[in-house]
């Protein structure tokens, strides 16, 4: 209750809360409740409790993770916390410290984030509403019921099923419904629109739990009978929460045959499962962005400005997305990828319905905006296969002697096979130098650009020529344009 008077709403992620591969809700009810109130601004303090763990890629993530769910604010967490009763005890290290080998990173870390901000900005469009079941799971607090978590399964599977069908929503506690003299604010239908402070929806699911208030189903009623559309999982609820069990029965009844005043068509959709939901939201065009092929490792975020939609992508999977997403929006497109910096045009088409269909392609954990700008239609233009560089020579392949030499007292170079470094020195942690020499034909001409090839970068790699240094991280283009700065050493 309290959360309703902050002037920026807020979360913490701490330990290992968000990482690759796991489910997580951060920072949904923080942005959810910023929506309502009106608060332009969420903030996550990240890495609290974290450690030399973390590195260039995991921020990447974490980071983006947040944004794409609407945190606009991060906080790295900069400082490491001592023991109680043990001063020289450290039970967190410093997780950003000039100690970390990833150190001279930082500002390109720092500069992505700010990238990554600045798109996250503008006004809500969320369409959808979930109900946060939070009276079903306070009446079983206690009882076998709560044990085994079935109302939060429930509520879950609703809001893992919608990130991976891109549609963007927000969550609302079931206080906003039963006039909870605690709230600030309460949900009121008016114009086939679900208000709730300063947000509005047409679209609200309500997850399959036991227990609900009465008010809750009238309210999802009158938004039914007004031309919004309630999504009803499951059978619906038996109990009600002040035992007006016969009231609750009577008004489910009412809701599942409920119709639009206007069109006459029924506006309660009744799904078994978040297969049938993620089905529903497709047929209702829902969805911010529909990928082909499809793909549930992408999120998506949706803001609007005075003349522009820019839609957020991030790609939270392991491999590469390369295909097409169909946009409901009108306008010129424009890639804004975050890595970069570069704003470029985008390769679109118009499909049957209307939509803008452009090309995209996401590198594990890249962050990109679709930036929708003026009203006028989608020029077409010619689709070709995206090519990461275009050379105007054969490759050279850096296949000389390779020495690496570790940065700790007293360590030479030596030869090497390139790989992991743990078959090396196992208990090594810091920084070492490649060093390989290579022969190029002798007719290459003056001003050449030279492009060096990494390959695959875990975390952190610089390089070091005669003229020029430079320090990149996780998620950086592994070809880098040296210009015609190589010169023999």
């Amino acid at each position: 209750m309290a959360s309703q008077t902050v002037q920026v709403p807020g979360i913490d992620v701490v330990f290992d809360d968000v990482l690759p591969g796991r489910r997580f809700l951060n920072p949904r009810y923080a942005v959810s409740l910023a929506n309502v109130l009106g608060r332009p601004k969420v903030m996550a303090e990240v890495f609290g409790g974290s450690g030399w763990w973390v590195n260039p890629e995991t921020c990447k993530f974490v980071l983006g993770a947040m944004a794409v769910r609407g945190a606009n604010w991060p906080e790295l967490h900069a400082f490491w916390s001592g023991h109680a009763t043990n001063p020289e005890k450290i039970p967190f290290p410093p997780t950003f410290d000039p100690n970390n080998p990833w150190w001279p990173a930082m500002d390109q870390i720092v500069q992505w984030d700010a990238r990554v901000s600045h798109l996250n900005r503008g006004r809500n469009t969320k369409e959808v509403a979930v109900l946060i079941p939070n009276r079903a799971v306070e009446c079983a607090m206690g009882t076998p019921k709560h044990l085994a978590n079935s109302a939060d399964d429930a509520f879950t599977d609703i809001v893992y099923g919608l990130e991976d069908s891109q549609v963007d929503f927000d969550l609302l506690t079931e206080a906003f419904f039963d006039a909870d003299p605690g709230m600030t604010v309460s949900a009121e239908v008016r114009d086939g629109k679900l208000i709730v402070g300063n947000s509005s929806y047409s679209v609200l699911v309500l997850p399959a739990v036991d227990t609900m208030s009465l008010e809750t189903i009238q309210i999802a009623r009158r938004l039914a009978e007004q031309g919004g559309r309630v999504v009803l999982m499951g059978s619906g609820p038996t109990n009600e929460t002040r035992g007006r069990d016969k009231d609750l029965s009577a008004e489910i009844q009412a809701l599942a045959q409920a119709r639009s005043a206007a069109s006459g068509n029924r506006s309660v959709i009744r799904c078994a499962g978040d297969r049938e939901l993620k089905a529903v939201m497709r047929e209702q065009k829902l969805p911010e962005v529909v990928l082909a092929p499809a793909n549930d490792k992408v999120r998506v975020l949706h803001r609007r400005s005075e003349n522009a939609d820019a839609y957020l992508l991030f790609n939270e999977g392991e491999t590469v997305f390369s295909g097409v997403g169909e946009f409901r929006a009108k306008g010129t497109p424009q890639i804004w990828d975050a890595d970069s910096g570069q704003v470029v045009a985008a390769e679109t088409g118009r499909g049957a319905d209307g939509s803008a269909s452009v090309r995209l392609r996401l590198e594990p954990y890249q962050f990109v905006a679709v930036v929708f700008q003026g009203d006028g239609e989608v020029a077409a233009s010619k689709w070709s296969d995206f090519e990461e560089f275009t050379r105007s020579a054969a490759p050279i392949k850096l296949d000389g002697r390779w020495t690496l030499q570790f940065d700790a007292a007293g360590a030479e170079a030596r030869p090497v096979e390139l790989g992991d470094w743990s078959k090396i020195s196992p208990k090594f942690s810091g920084t070492g130098a490649y060093a390989c020499e290579f022969s190029v034909p002798g007719n290459i001409p003056a001003g050449f650009k030279w492009i060096l090839d990494l390959g695959a970068v875990k975390d952190v790699a610089e390089w070091k020529s005669m003229a020029k240094r430079r320090a990149g991280f996780y998620g950086d283009p592994t070809d880098w344009t040296l210009g015609s700065t190589c010169n023999p050493v």
